[in-house]
């Protein structure tokens, strides 16, 4: 919050504490605008003295009535440190679920039901979920499958418009 800006810094900078109230005789000023110019005002600066050419270091710099005063360690122009609370990151985020579930052959319904009973409605209500589910099916045929089921099956494989299946050998 500031009490005015006079074209190049906020007058009456302070930072809001706990309720504080605004109202339209003070100024709203972002974080960083703050902070910019604290740390302006704040910051150490070296600066040569006129004859030895030994340094000299400032430990506050305050403007007043548009005039900057620098004050040397201890004398009372001197600004206390100031310290900002640094806001802490946000949390990573999951952006997908992925799962490969083991599903028996003879229990199908049961195992897959249970996946959409139970947590495919958890990963549905998450705000902005798009669910895609994939079965994968895996058969080996101990004896082989003849020529005539390959085709059986691929036909009806076709009808059911599935995107990808095969046989191997």
């Amino acid at each position: 919050m500031a009490d005015a800006f006079d074209g190049e810094r906020f007058v009456g900078l302070t930072l809001r504490k706990e309720g504080a109230s605004v109202g339209p005789e003070r100024l709203l000023v972002s974080v960083d605008a703050a902070r910019a110019q604290l740390d302006r005002e704040t910051r150490k600066e070296t600066t040569p003295t006129k004859e030895d050419g030994a340094s000299v270091v400032l430990t506050g710099v305050k403007e007043i009535g548009g005039k900057t005063e620098k004050g040397f360690s201890g004398s009372e122009t001197t600004s206390p440190p100031v310290s900002l609370p640094t806001p802490s990151p946000e949390p990573r985020k999951a952006r997908s679920f992925w799962a490969s579930i083991p599903v028996d052959a003879g229990r199908v319904n049961r195992d897959v039901g249970t996946f959409t009973e139970f947590v495919l409605p958890l990963l549905k209500n998450v705000p902005g979920a798009r669910a895609r589910l994939t079965l994968e099916i895996v058969v080996e045929f101990e004896d082989g499958c003849d020529a005539e089921k390959v085709d059986e099956i691929s036909k009806l494989c076709d009808d059911m418009r599935y995107r990808e299946f095969g046989f191997g050998n």
